[in-house]
């Protein structure tokens, strides 16, 4: 009698659970949607209510989940409201323990994919100026995963002290599949010691960009070389070019990028050609001095490799 009783008991506090979610059912001229679904040992039942919310009563044995999950997809449900769950576990011995579950919420919504034009970190390199605030410089890289070019990409993101900051990627075009690299200063509070693996930015994101008529041109890259100058507190880039293309091209830039052993953007910095504007068949130079700042505290800041892209963009 008293697990009669239990039983009861539990079963009315689902119930009263439940009357949170359907209170506004009986105001509602919206129709209020149950589907019984047949998990191999009694139903499953969801209830999808007027305002949209969506509420599920057991879910059977656990080999039945793929059939609720998959029968609930193709309906569209993408996040569950409330789950309740109520049954009674019967052991070996032949005692029947009374049981309730509720959940709430439960939220099953697929990954939104990554935006085609996006940011692939950023790493702070320095430090300067005194006083309340500082300038904090973070290094970083954006991705065009689009299938068209696009020109003026502009970035955003904000310090940990509300500060927001913007600056546009270092190279005016951006082919399909191409990274260009990126510098944004925040303003920070000054504090006594900060490890340069500390984060202390938020949002950075795309804000902006156009779609380009065409991606910019890259330049044949006949030699280069990598090495230290200034007690190795500058690393350089230096080599030659020649205009393959069919046509002259003016303004031309060398743009590199320095990565640490975990491929993560650490520097960057470009220089025009010299000279700047080539004929087919011409040649100039070009010479990139990127500071190292392999001294910064905490983090990989050791350059390990670099990317070079020569183009008129």
């Amino acid at each position: 009698m008293k697990k009669k009783v239990s039983i009861a008991i539990l079963v009315a506090f689902s119930l009263l659970v439940l009357t949170h979610h359907l209170i506004g059912v009986a105001r509602s001229t919206a129709p209020l949607n149950v589907t019984f679904i047949d998990v191999g040992q009694g139903d499953s039942c969801w209830l999808h209510l007027p305002n949209g919310d969506d509420v599920l009563v057991d879910g059977g044995k656990p080999q039945a989940g793929p059939t609720i999950v998959a029968y609930l997809d193709d309906q569209g449900v993408t996040d569950i409201e409330l789950m309740v769950a109520t049954h009674s576990v019967i052991a070996q011995d032949g005692t029947i323990t009374p049981t309730v579950f509720v959940y709430l919420p439960i939220v099953c919504k697929q990954a939104t994919p990554p935006p085609p034009v996006r940011i692939l970190g950023g790493n702070w390199v320095e430090v300067t100026g005194s006083g309340p605030y500082l300038t904090l410089w973070v290094v970083g890289e954006v991705i065009n995963g689009s299938s068209q070019p696009i020109e003026f990409v502009r970035i955003k993101g904000t310090s940990i002290d509300g500060f927001a900051a913007s600056t546009y990627a270092d190279t005016d075009g951006i082919s399909p599949d191409m990274k260009s690299p990126f510098q944004i200063l925040f303003q920070i509070e000054n504090r006594a010691f900060v490890p340069c693996n500390e984060n202390l930015w938020q949002d950075l994101h795309v804000e902006s960009y156009n779609v380009a008529s065409e991606g910019p041109y890259e330049l044949l890259i006949t030699s280069q070389n990598a090495y230290y100058t200034d007690s190795g507190s500058t690393y350089n880039v230096a080599g030659t070019i020649t205009n393959q293309l069919g046509e002259s091209h003016t303004f031309i830039k060398a743009f590199v990028t320095v990565y640490n052993s975990g491929s993560e953007a650490i520097g960057r910095g470009w220089t025009y050609t010299s000279p700047s504007g080539l004929d087919p068949g011409e040649n100039a130079t070009f010479h990139v001095r990127i500071y190292d700042w392999g001294d910064c505290p905490g983090g990989d800041h050791d350059i390990a490799g670099y990317q070079l892209k020569v183009i008129d963009d």
